[in-house]
């Protein structure tokens, strides 16, 4: 044999490599894709998913707030002062900008209106 076999040898096995390589690459590089994107669509039903449950978590808090000393009700107290916690607090951020929360339809009024500019309702004990 000579030199010139044994580099003909060695380019075609380094050849034969790189093809090997430029597939593996491209198996890994679809199997990322497809892993990416079925996780793209997993985490978006995630997201109904938890949507549905506040809904869900929504529609029954509206049934059982009222209904005196049911199973849930330790839950209810606590959201019903978590509601007056950020209430109070969007009321203190409208004041700091020099308004007041309409508390039938939430628009922004100036300080001084005594009635809401969208919906009308009386604001005159409203601060």
């Amino acid at each position: 044999m000579s030199i010139l076999d044994d580099m003909q040898r060695t380019l075609n096995d380094f050849g034969d490599n790189m093809i090997q390589f430029g597939r593996t690459a491209a198996v890994q590089t679809k199997q990322f894709a497809d892993t990416t994107r079925l996780g793209a669509k997993a985490a978006d039903k995630k997201r109904v998913l938890n949507q549905q449950y506040a809904e869900l978590g929504e529609a029954v808090f509206a049934k059982l707030r009222a209904v005196p000393d049911n199973e849930y009700q330790e839950l209810i107290d606590k959201i019903k002062k978590t509601q007056l916690e950020i209430k109070d607090l969007e009321d203190q951020a409208a004041a700091v900008k020099g308004v007041k929360r309409c508390p039938e339809c939430g628009a922004q009024n100036p300080l001084d209106a005594d009635y809401c500019c969208k919906c009308g309702r009386s604001l005159q004990d409203e601060v």
